[in-house]
């Protein structure tokens, strides 16, 4: 939890298999922080969260490219925020 405290934005892979990832997204969100989740096959991710926007990707090059496209969205936000405040 600490882990997630100090960081300001979390990446999330998609491992429905392992209970701690959905604990994680909960603690982050929770705590208000901006969470990327990606996963290789949209079929499945649990319905809880299915609603959620993913980087459903095919390959490595096409995971970098959404995903440098993400970060720099979600930083460029977060840090206007940031000096809004």
């Amino acid at each position: 939890m600490n882990f997630i405290k100090r960081k300001n934005a979390c990446t999330q892979r998609a491992v429905w298999r392992n209970p701690n990832v959905l604990y994680e997204l909960g603690i982050a969100q929770a705590m208000d922080k901006p969470v990327i989740m990606i996963s290789k096959q949209s079929e499945n991710i649990p319905i809880d969260i299915k609603s959620r926007r993913f980087i459903i990707y095919k390959d490595l090059q096409q995971l970098r490219t959404n995903l440098k496209n993400e970060l720099i969205k979600v930083f460029s936000r977060y840090t206007s925020e940031r000096m809004i405040d």
